[in-house]
C-alpha cells in the first residue's frame, strides 16, 4: 500500500507538471527514487524531479483503535489488530545540475500542486492498491526545518544539497485483510431464570 500511495503521487505530480509547463516541449519526469543515489552509475536520476522518501513515524494518537468489527457480508465478528497510522516524509528534489532556474522553477509548482492538491485517497478504483484491500488517506503538509536540521538531513543524505521541499505525509494507514479470530454476532438474548 506504502508503494501504491507514493505511486499516485508521483503520477498525479507528472500529470500536473506536463501541464503546467507547456506538454512535450517541457516535459519534466518525476521519479521515485533515493535521491543519496544521484551520482551512483545507473541511478538514471539526472534532470528530473526526484520523490525521496526520508523517514516514517508512527501517529501514536491513533494507536487505541477498535480491534472487534461485525463483518456485514458473514454475519461474524472479527478480530483485528488495529491498523497502523503512519506519518511520512518526502523530500522533493529538482536535481537539475545545469539549470538552477528551472529547478526553482520545478520546485515552485511542486509547491502550487501541493497548495491545491492536499489530500489524496487510495486506492483509486481500478488501481493497484484496488487489489490489496487496504485504504489510505493522504494528507500534505509542508514541512520546514532549521538550518540544523537541513543540513543533518543533507549530510545523511551524503550528497550535495539541491532545492528541494520536505513534506509531512498524515495518516497513511496499513492494515492486514486477514482476521485474527473471529465469532458470531449476539442476535438474541434469552433467560432460563424464572420469578417467585
Amino acid at each position: 500500500m506504502l508503494l501504491e500511495s507514493l505511486r499516485l503521487v508521483e503520477q498525479s505530480l507528472n500529470t500536473y507538471l506536463f501541464q503546467r509547463l507547456g506538454g512535450v516541449a517541457g516535459v519534466v519526469e518525476v521519479a521515485l527514487g533515493n535521491v543519496s543515489a544521484i551520482e551512483q552509475p545507473g541511478a538514471n536520476l539526472d534532470d528530473k524531479l526526484i520523490i525521496s522518501l526520508v523517514n516514517i513515524e508512527e501517529e501514536r494518537s491513533l494507536k487505541n483503535a477498535r480491534t472487534v468489527r461485525a463483518n456485514g457480508l458473514t454475519g461474524t465478528m472479527e478480530y483485528r489488530n488495529a491498523p497502523v497510522s503512519l506519518n511520512l516524509y518526502l523530500l522533493f528534489s529538482a536535481n537539475f545540475t545545469n539549470n538552477y532556474d528551472k529547478a526553482l522553477r520545478i520546485l515552485s509548482l511542486v509547491i502550487e500542486f501541493f497548495q491545491g492538491n492536499r489530500v489524496f485517497r487510495t486506492p483509486a478504483p481500478g488501481s493497484i492498491g484496488a487489489l490489496t484491500g487496504g485504504m489510505a488517506e493522504l494528507s500534505f503538509n509542508l514541512y520546514t526545518m532549521t538550518f540544523e536540521q537541513l543540513n543533518h538531513l543533507w549530510g545523511a543524505l551524503g550528497g550535495k544539497q539541491l532545492p528541494s521541499a520536505l513534506y509531512r505525509v498524515y495518516l497513511v494507514q496499513l492494515e492486514d485483510s486477514a482476521a485474527e479470530e473471529a465469532g458470531h454476532l449476539i442476535e438474541e438474548i434469552s433467560s432460563n431464570e424464572t420469578i417467585r
